[in-house]
């Protein structure tokens, strides 16, 4: 039995949270870190061995407590007595600039339990195999064209593929499959550099499980092609449960596991001009909108839309404040659209003068006299000097 935990990210959405006032470590990065333990643990029970399928870091140059808590991640793992760890290369672990990766200092450390896999190749565990196959996309390969990154691509699953077990073989790898749906936070895969590679290449293999995309799901039935996604959630639309993945090699079977993430949730209130009852009705809204939805623990987002008129009754800090009554473990600053209500004038011509026209348009929804004169007289002045 293996357990093949997906992309990891750490360092990601940092701004959904807050820092520890002491430590300065994001709580958001701790959410990560709790998570990534939970998979760990749980797959020591019956695994031992452990895939990750790459992605560990979000940024390429991680933050030296990111760089900790993954190290510490490793390490609980051993401890629980997961006796082989392999780390594929995701495309955000690659050091484009220099031939290393973020992961360059486990292997220099040669441990042997340890393994990072940036060239792809197998390891055989008795009878069957593992087959890993880290990001490369048409420039890494060097190939001019789209087509022949496919080819170039192909030859790699080949190579691995003539190193068959006689018992199961499974590929890990970190890379796109023909025919997936990328979420809009994904569009930047969505280029002639990102190979999506043919189902048909891995007829070979009993099982592929893949990384690089986050949503989990069934790419094929036959062969059988599957995403295992990413470790936690990064905003509202990742909607879907994260999961992590223990395979049975004897059987040739994935399993799929419920990863304890918390859930973003975002919500729209807003009001035409109200006056002073607007934080009741805004109050009332939201109430309606989160009376069903499970708030505790989990992080939500608001925009409120007002009318310019009711801004000064308006108070953000409220409406923040009754989403963490309600057991948010963290709320964003609201996002504040301010509506202008304007006036229609039946009395505005076209036929108007330029002057006259302006002035009506000022009046019709600028309250304030005084700032109503001085806006026209400025108007009036960028008027005459068009027309000299």
């Amino acid at each position: 039995m293996i357990g093949i935990i997906g992309d990891c990210h750490l360092g990601a959405s940092l701004k959904a949270g807050t820092k520890d006032p002491v430590t300065g470590v994001p709580s958001r990065l701790v959410d990560y870190h709790n998570t990534l333990l939970f998979a760990i643990e749980e797959i020591a029970k019956t695994c031992d061995t452990i895939v990750f399928t790459g992605d560990i870091f979000e940024h390429r140059y991680p933050h030296m407590i990111q760089q900790q808590m993954f190290s510490n991640a490793l390490r609980r793992a051993l401890e629980f007595g997961v006796k082989q760890i392999h780390i594929l290369i995701g495309n955000h672990d690659q050091q484009r600039t220099a031939s290393t990766t973020t992961l360059a200092y486990l292997s220099e450390l040669k441990l042997g339990n340890i393994i990072i896999h940036d060239e792809p190749g197998t390891v055989r565990i008795g009878n069957d195999a593992l087959h890993f196959f880290p990001y490369r996309d048409r420039k890494y390969l060097a190939a001019p064209t789209y087509a022949e990154g496919i080819v170039a691509a192909d030859a790699i699953i080949a190579g691995l593929a003539a190193n068959l077990a006689p018992g199961s073989n499974v590929l890990i790898g970190h890379m796109a499959i023909e025919g997936t749906f990328f979420a809009e936070e994904e569009a930047e895969l969505y280029t002639d550099n990102e190979l999506m590679l043919p189902k048909a290449s891995f007829a070979p293999f009993d099982l592929t499980i893949m990384g690089h995309v986050h949503t989990p799901g069934v790419v094929s039935t036959n062969p059988q092609i599957y995403y295992v996604g990413s470790l936690e959630k990064r905003g509202a639309f990742e909607s879907h449960k994260k999961q992590y993945c223990v395979v049975d090699l004897q059987n040739r079977s994935a399993d799929w596991k419920t990863l304890p993430c918390k859930d973003f949730y975002e919500f729209g209130i807003g009001l035409p001009k109200t006056g002073v009852d607007l934080m009741t009705g805004l109050l009332a809204q939201l109430v309606k909108q989160i009376d069903s939805t499970d708030l505790d623990g989990n992080i939500a987002k608001v925009e409120i839309s007002v009318s310019s008129e009711d801004i000064g009754h308006l108070n953000p800090d409220a409406i923040r404040a009754e989403l963490l009554r309600r057991g948010c473990s963290f709320v964003y600053p609201p996002s504040v659209s301010v509506k202008t209500e304007r006036a229609c004038r039946n009395d505005v011509k076209e036929l108007g003068s330029d002057t006259e026209t302006w002035s009506q348009y000022i009046q019709g929804f600028v309250t304030d006299k005084d700032f109503a004169a001085q806006l026209i007289a400025v108007g009036n002045n960028i008027i005459a000097e068009e027309e000299a």
